[in-house]
């Protein structure tokens, strides 16, 4: 087995350096969603429908893992015939954030995944098996976290109505978010606090780092049917994560964090943005999770 950390970049996993044996596993974040999924839940799983084949099939073995988190079996990658297939680890990082960001109530998984080593070459190391760890102790454990977050994400939406304009419910959950919530520098050199970076230390502790609070965030407006991504690059030179929600029939961006950082009454002005108006400080990064994002233009 092996156990991969994560660069202190959003959610981004690496791969550790010592083999232990011919079964290698390298551990990341992810969560419990079983069964066949429909075409509507392909349609919220913005990330899976950018992958390609390969790729898809990892992302089809991550959520198979998911059923059982306390497993050490892993399970094997197959395609839609069901033949075996091998990629790359650095592709199943990939996959793995993408997974993550398309998901962000998956919150109870370790920040890190399992993976089984089937070879190298060149230098590379492929996998064709991955595996997940639960951050709880048990299921017990998981199952009082998820009530948790269910009952703090009740309260954080009640008396936001399910229609109505999409911007200004948008707003009104955007404001709870960010409100009186806490940016929790420390989660970015404490690797025991692991729900900094989940939508459970934004939503339950209200505390967290960029990526806890943009999943919490699309966790949030996804749950009153506004569709948002995620989008990892850089701020201030720093790596960063935010997201893009729609309305209106366009995209609008928005940083929930630089809004929970921002002083009394300065709170708000990252929410709604151009593309543009973004990018003044703002960098997406150059990677398969991004290139297809939308753009949000002039409004």
């Amino acid at each position: 087995m092996r156990r991969a950390g994560k660069h202190q970049r959003a959610l981004l996993p690496w791969r550790g350096s010592a083999f232990l044996a011919a079964l290698l596993l390298a551990l990341s974040v992810l969560s419990g969603c079983a069964g066949e999924r429909s075409s509507e839940t392909r349609g919220g799983e913005w990330h899976y429908l950018q992958f390609d084949t390969e790729q898809r099939a990892v992302y089809d073995a991550f959520r198979k893992a998911c059923d059982d988190p306390f497993s050490e079996e892993p399970v094997g990658i197959v395609d839609e015939s069901g033949e075996s297939v091998r990629v790359s680890v650095r592709d199943a990082d990939t996959v793995y954030q993408g997974f993550l960001y398309d998901h962000p109530e998956l919150f109870w998984l370790d920040q890190t995944y399992r993976y089984r080593l089937s070879g190298e070459e060149d230098e590379t190391a492929y996998t064709d098996a991955v595996a997940v760890i639960s951050v709880a102790a048990s299921y017990k454990d998981q199952k009082q976290m998820q009530k948790e977050f269910e009952a703090a994400k009740r309260q954080m939406l009640s008396g936001i109505p399910d229609r109505g304009h999409d911007g200004e419910r948008a707003f009104t959950i955007y404001q709870r978010l960010t409100e009186g919530a806490d940016y929790k520098e420390e989660t970015l050199y404490d690797p025991s606090m692991k729900s900094g970076h989940t939508a459970y230390g934004a939503v339950v502790n209200r505390g967290a780092v960029c990526d806890g609070f943009a999943l919490a965030c699309k966790y949030l407006l996804n749950a009153k049917g506004i569709e948002c991504i995620l989008i990892p690059g850089t701020s201030g030179g720093q790596a960063h994560v935010w997201v893009t929600a729609m309305w209106d029939g366009k995209w609008h961006e928005a940083d929930p964090t630089r809004d929970v950082c921002a002083e009394e009454g300065e709170k708000g002005q990252f929410f709604d943005l151009t593309t543009e108006e973004m990018n003044k400080d703002h960098a997406r990064e150059e990677s398969i999770l991004t290139k297809a994002v939308p753009i949000a233009e002039d409004r």
